[in-house]
């Protein structure tokens, strides 16, 4: 891996802590050059360790452990990030079980063939009980055989989404999404904790920018992002007695890189959902609105950067590094100015720009 992070999110976590040592410096200064003990110039002393605090965290942030002899679970790996990453991480020296919808499918045909002995498909449902249960066994026999002391690291990848109003999704279409993107992320990681405990290893949840701000008609979507992200926090305040790391990546729109959402399939969407809305509901939305909604969802899709590289960067450190950080951000610098005005601003101020 190139260590120096040069990414907007490598910078901005780097800033993060320059700005903590330039404020503590700036109130100790201030302070005792109103006592009369310094004559220090607080704004210069703050500058100067901003700039130390900000070098001392990027630094750290290139620290990183040896993959040899490490294995890492990475679920929804028949297409997308959980592709990319299994043979990316392969490729490090990480022994990978690539769980996939379908073993035998073309993606875990194509893990198989790409990567190396390193590479183990594996077939896991996250929403089946059973089919986790039997991935459990298969691992902790696997590992047994390679002489691996427990899990190294669980990418809780696996995902669904849909779009629409509230009034327009029906409530099995949220069921289904919740079953995959949230309760899938809790029955995968209570089954395969004990192994990681082991190992004293990491845990990578993929929630959303949507799990940090709410989007117009993505509520299904974002409510399962939200809840992984207390989750997830929860699970890291718990279990850190054991040696563990929790951290959430929380991807930008890469829609467009992934081809997760195609055309077709929002068009798909769009009309099944409008066929099977009442007529009071079509009445009151109108179908002009219903289409500028479908409209906003395909431009959503189709302009995001198409470059992975930057998701693929943020969900392999906090497998790789010796002190990974709780929150990875992966997106293009509008959509973390979002976050930040969405958790730092009045409502008010956050509705009067992004939503219309």
């Amino acid at each position: 891996m190139d260590r120096l992070d040069k990414s907007i999110d490598g910078l901005h976590r780097a800033s993060i802590w320059g700005l903590q040592a330039g404020v503590a410096a700036y109130v100790l200064t201030a302070v005792t050059g109103f006592l009369r003990i310094t004559s220090i110039c607080p704004c210069l002393a703050f500058l100067l360790f901003f700039i130390i605090g900000s070098a001392i965290a990027a630094f750290i942030a290139t620290l990183e452990i040896k993959p040899e002899g490490k294995a890492v679970l990475v679920t929804g790996c028949d297409s997308g990030f959980g592709y990319h990453l299994a043979l990316r991480l392969e490729k490090l020296g990480f022994v990978i079980f690539a769980a996939c919808l379908d073993k035998n499918g073309d993606g875990a045909k194509m893990l198989k063939k790409e990567g190396g002995d390193k590479m183990i498909p594996v077939q896991m449902n996250v929403t089946s009980d059973e089919q986790i249960a039997s991935t459990l066994d298969e691992v902790t026999e696997e590992l047994a055989k390679r002489g691996i002391n427990g899990l190294w690291g669980l990418v809780n990848n696996a995902g669904l989404s849909t779009f629409g109003h509230i009034e327009w999704i029906s409530v099995d279409d949220s069921r289904k999404v919740m079953e995959v993107n949230t309760w899938g992320v809790v029955k995968a990681t209570k089954a395969f904790l004990p192994l990681i405990r082991r190992a004293s290893g990491r845990v990578v949840n993929v929630t959303s920018a949507l799990g940090r701000f709410s989007s117009l008609g993505r509520s299904s979507y974002g409510m399962t992002k939200h809840a992984i992200e207390a989750f997830s926090d929860v699970l890291r305040f718990e279990i850190r007695r054991f040696g563990v790391h929790v951290s959430i990546v929380e991807p930008g729109n890469f829609i467009a890189a992934t081809s997760l959402y195609s055309m077709d399939a929002v068009k798909s969407h769009s009309s099944r959902m409008w066929n099977a809305m009442s007529d009071e509901l079509k009445n009151a939305y109108g179908e002009d609105y219903y289409n500028q909604v479908f409209q906003n969802m395909v431009n959503y899709t189709t302009k995001g950067p198409t470059d992975l590289e930057p998701a693929l960067l943020c969900l392999t450190q906090p497998l790789m590094q010796t002190f990974p950080a709780p929150r990875y951000q992966p997106m293009e610098l509008d959509w973390k100015i979002r976050c930040l005005v969405q958790t730092h601003l009045p409502e008010w101020i956050y509705e009067r720009i992004y939503i219309n």
